[in-house]
């Protein structure tokens, strides 16, 4: 429904996101080198997929997703993937078809604090880690 721009910054702030089980995303915060974004205080729900899909943000720059509800996303409700910092704040997260926030494969930085998520079909938060190396 929505997509951020590919550079600069953006902000959405209130209203309601339906996607009708047609529409990917409610919210596609992935293009390129999109600068710092706020999402504050929106109902998304119904999104085929992803309630907020992150995969490819630009590493330096940080989505912060605020007092948002998020119902009946058939994949994630939230999902900071391959991004940069992600900063979820009281956020309302309930019957994702998997995870309510998922925090997933080159994810870094994430900040997760006073969230609530319920009867998600997977985990309420899923933390996936990776094996670091270090180069002597």
């Amino acid at each position: 429904l929505i997509e951020f721009p590919r550079e600069g910054y953006s902000a959405f702030s209130g209203g309601k996101l339906d996607g009708n089980e047609r529409i990917l995303y409610g919210i596609r915060a992935s293009s390129g080198k999109s600068n710092h974004c706020v999402i504050e205080d929106v109902s998304i729900f119904n999104a085929a997929r992803d309630g907020v899909y992150t995969k490819g943000r630009n590493s330096d720059s940080r989505l912060i997703v605020s007092k948002c509800n998020f119902s009946n996303n058939h994949g994630r409700a939230l999902w900071a993937h391959v991004s940069g910092p992600i900063f979820a704040i009281e956020n309302y997260l309930e019957t994702s078809g998997r995870d309510g926030i998922d925090l997933d494969a080159g994810a870094k930085y994430n900040v997760c604090i006073f969230n609530t998520s319920v009867k998600n079909k997977r985990h309420g938060i899923c933390f996936r880690f990776h094996k670091i190396t270090y180069d002597s």
